[in-house]
């Protein structure tokens, strides 16, 4: 369940990331260049071309001044430009006199409170913290940049449209404004009365799929929740759009929304609640105190009773502790399981109230054996930080965790840690939480190797002060001074592995001059990894801090665009794309894997789609298209002579995909005909190798060009083979049998230490093949059919056997992260029975080879 608190962080932190970049776009691991920018007429500029619009022809109204109380980051030379060009989506005509507002990433220092204001309405949160343009009479726009992303979005009476702009961007960057669509949802209870903290969410249904979430928030205290620009989700044809309203154990759907027609207002009515209070104590009965928590919420979750060893989180909802350590839920289903968990606390299932109105009281509580670490940060005048966001990194040899922390009116943070951290010493080190745009505004303090004890645990006051360089050089591109498009990340050695320094931080400069800002020890050895999309691999640079002149020299690559005709019956999104070399023909469904293998489908015109590698080396190729388990092309180009820039080959123009594949839906229902949504079964495709589709969202969808036989791996569920699928198709699963198994003599190992745990794993001559997952995993088929049976201490269990035959049977003692092999297990194969016979599987282990084990194990 604490995985349901992750998600927590996640969430805030995808709003932020997609007002930022955009729909599409995904943050590199790495520092962002920061570099300045040319004066504009100068090499690398983007200044008003002569056809396009001069500043006072587009009107430019912007003013570089900073909102009250907010600090912009200066450069010292003007920026450069570019043009936006705003046009109506239907007739495609320029709209005069819009509205375009634009902000780079790290501009400006928004807090969390401040992204979360901008998820409920863009526009006005842009309007406060966003600069402006007006377009002129032709629809332009003339927008000012640093050479780092820009997001930018356009109004005009009511009409909307939003979009991004990179360094890489063609020109002009075309917003298409559409007519502007907001939906109000209102959620009420049994009584009609305004329901409070329900979960709301915009879903997309297709038939009789489970809903898929587009955008979700929470009815405030009138009950209701708005989502804006609605226009954005009118794109799918063969899917409707649903209203949908949760609370713990309840889930409430509009009737299908008709996007065409004039919005009303939904109503989601819900059924008779009863309402949860969680009180959290300390590990010796005190009231929790929440500073202790870098997440102050509570999460309780509906616990679904899928199978008697299976219990699944279903709908959930998160409330905020008071002072006193309280989480209130207001609305919760009746006569139902739940689980209430949070950070750092141990989870307790309970039973929900069981009438209208009833009020049912639980109790978390702290485990014994951790302590709480506090400490105040100052600067370097000694006066205390209020209010300031900042990162507290821990580490042990075998344990590393990071928590962000707010400081309160005196400058004091505090935050709890578990036994994990209490003994062995532990390097702790805070710093910045979240990326700056300038590497100066980057922080970071280390505090040093401490061995803390049960209770309380006072750091003192810890100035912060700025990050120091530990690096500086020079970046080449094809042997002219650049650092265009390149991204560096610092790492350093951390248990035989290179990883990320946090908050080292590379700022690149046009010219290609780069300077590193961080922590590092004097003469630490570190190196720099570079990302460039359209440039040549190159080793990373080890180096030791300190080193002022690194010299970086990188070389554009060739790159190849293929053009592909398409119709609507054209399931391109789900066939695989991959360059392979001659003496290195890479499986096809590793291709999307490889470095370098596509930059993503853009459109290239009515009915076709294009798809660009970039970053290649010279040489020949081939072009392979692939429906996933397919050991035979649908479209194979061989002999493409790859060199420096663009390849030229005719072949690339118009390959045609119609009529080669199909698009198939297979649908899966577990044993009590419900739809199955788990990460850990799979559909499984293919011959020579086999591709395995994950039903965590329930309907798989599939390109094929032929017939096939399927098979559906579940835990709990008999292994099902379909033959022959060439059409949509829907998949009814067993409940598989349970088979009586004990372990002589009984391990008898106490609940405290390892757990002794057989693997069976499938020894057929179909198991061998190789298997790729869409998890990315890959290895031969038996390890992902492999059935892992935990042994009790009295040695007796049943096996829900998904799969007859013979199988290889091994002992492992598993705890704590490791896992020693028990040696000696009779029999060491055994033929899973296809029904249950009422008679036991029996397995010895010899006593001395269980201790021996035992014995490793604790070494360990």
């Amino acid at each position: 369940m604490r995985a349901l608190l992750i998600g927590l962080a996640i969430v805030t932190s995808c709003i932020a990331g997609w007002l930022l970049l955009g729909p599409g776009e995904s943050p590199r691991n790495g520092a962002i260049s920061s570099g300045q920018a040319n004066p504009p007429g100068s090499i690398g500029s983007r200044a008003p071309a002569a056809d396009q619009a001069s500043a006072t022809d587009s009107e430019i109204v912007t003013d570089d001044r900073p909102s009250p109380g907010r600090e912009l980051l200066e450069t010292p030379q003007p920026p450069a430009f570019f043009t936006v060009r705003v046009e109506d989506f239907e007739a495609g005509q320029p709209i005069a006199d819009a509205t375009v507002l634009f902000i780079e990433p790290g501009t400006a220092g928004l807090s969390e409170a401040e992204w979360m204001e901008a998820s409920r309405d863009d526009v006005a949160f842009a309007r406060r913290h966003y600069r402006t343009v007006t377009s002129n009479s032709r629809g332009l726009a003339q927008v000012p940049h640093h050479q780092s992303l820009v997001h930018l979005i356009a109004v005009s009476e009511d009409r909307y449209a939003t979009g991004r702009w990179r360094p890489t961007a063609e020109e002009p960057v075309v917003l298409r404004m559409q007519r502007d669509r907001e939906l109000v949802v209102h959620a009420e209870d049994s009584n009609g009365e305004p329901l409070v903290g329900a979960e709301i969410l915009l879903c997309r249904a297709r038939g009789t799929e489970e809903p898929q979430p587009y955008d979700r928030g929470q009815s405030d205290e009138a009950g209701s929740w708005s989502f804006h620009h609605l226009q954005r989700y009118d794109g799918e044809s063969d899917a409707s759009l649903l209203a949908v309203g949760r609370v713990p154990g309840i889930e409430v759907r509009s009737a299908p929304l008709d996007p065409d027609a004039p919005l009303q207002e939904v109503v989601l009515r819900f059924p008779p609640t009863g309402a949860v209070r969680v009180r959290t104590l300390e590990a010796d009965g005190s009231p929790l105190d929440p500073r202790t928590l870098s997440m102050r919420d509570v999460i309780v979750a509906h616990l679904d009773r899928t199978d008697q060893n299976t219990i699944v989180p279903r709908t959930s909802a998160h409330s905020p502790l008071d002072d006193a350590g309280v989480a209130t839920f207001p609305h919760v289903a009746l006569g139902v399981e739940f689980q209430a968990v949070a950070k750092d606390v141990a989870a307790v299932r309970f039973q929900g109230p069981g009438r209208a109105g009833e009020v049912v009281a639980v109790t978390l509580q702290r485990e014994p054996g951790g302590t709480v670490l506090s400490g105040r940060l100052v600067d370097v005048e000694q006066r205390p930080l209020a209010d300031l966001e900042l990162q507290l990194d821990r580490a042990t040899p075998t344990n590393r965790r990071e928590d962000r922390l707010r400081t309160d009116s005196e400058g004091r943070f505090r935050t709890w840690l578990d036994a994990n951290f209490v003994g062995p010493e532990v390097e702790l080190s805070v710093g910045s939480s979240r990326w700056e745009r300038d590497p100066r505004r980057t922080w970071q303090v280390a505090l040093g190797a401490h061995r803390l004890t049960p209770g309380q645990h006072d750091l003192g006051d810890i100035v912060k002060g700025a990050a120091l360089p530990i690096a500086a050089g020079q970046l080449w591109i094809d042997d002219a001074p650049s650092g265009a498009g390149v991204t560096l990340v610092v790492e350093r050695q951390e248990q035989g592995f290179w990883r990320r320094v946090p908050r080292a931080q590379p700022a690149i400069e046009e010219d290609g001059r780069f300077v590193v800002h961080g922590v590092a020890d004097p003469g630490e050895l570190l190196r720099l990894t570079v990302f460039a999309g359209q440039l040549l691999e190159v080793p990373p640079l080890e180096f030791k801090s300190g080193a002022d002149d690194l010299q970086l020299r990188l070389r554009t690559g060739g790159s190849v665009r293929a053009i592909f005709r398409v119709d609507d019956d054209v399931p391109f999104g789900l066939l695989e794309y991959a360059l392979v070399t001659p003496d290195d023909p890479a499986p096809h469904f590793a291709g999307r894997r490889k470095a370098g293998t596509h930059a993503g489908f853009d459109r290239a015109g009515e009915g076709r789609v294009a798809l660009t590698w970039s970053g290649l080396p010279a040489g020949t190729r081939s072009l392979l298209v692939h429906a996933p388990g397919e050991d035979e092309p649908v479209v194979r180009i061989d002999g493409l002579r790859v060199h420096q820039g663009a390849c030229d080959d005719p072949r690339l123009d118009d390959i045609d995909l119609r009529g080669l594949a199909r698009k198939i839906t297979i649908r899966v229902l577990d044993f009590e005909r419900r739809p199955l949504e788990r990460n850990d079964a799979f559909v499984l495709i293919g011959e020579q190798v086999v591709r395995g589709f994950s039903l965590s969202r329930g309907p798989v969808q599939l390109a094929v060009s032929r017939p096939h036989d399927l098979l559906v791996e579940a835990p709990d569920h008999r292994t099902t083979s379909i033959p022959a699928v060439f059409a949509d198709v829907e998949i009814a699963l067993e409940l598989a049998p349970r088979i009586p198994l004990r372990v002589e003599p009984a391990p008898g190992l106490p609940e405290d230490g390892p757990q002794l745990v057989l693997r069976l794993r499938p020894t057929g001559p179909e198991s061998q093949r190789m298997a790729f997952l869409d998890t990315g995993s890959g290895g031969r088929l038996a390890n992902h059919l492999e059935l892992p049976v935990p042994i009790p201490a009295d040695g007796t269990t049943r096996l829900r056997a998904r799969r007859t035959g013979p199988h290889e049977v091994h002992a492992w003692l598993v705890g704590d992260g490791l896992e020693v092999e028990v040696v000696g297990i009779e029999p060491a194969t055994w033929s899973i029975p296809g029904s249950v016979d009422d008679q036991t599987a029996v397995f010895t282990i010899p006593a001395e080879a269980l201790q021996a084990a035992r014995a490793r194990f604790e070494r360990r």
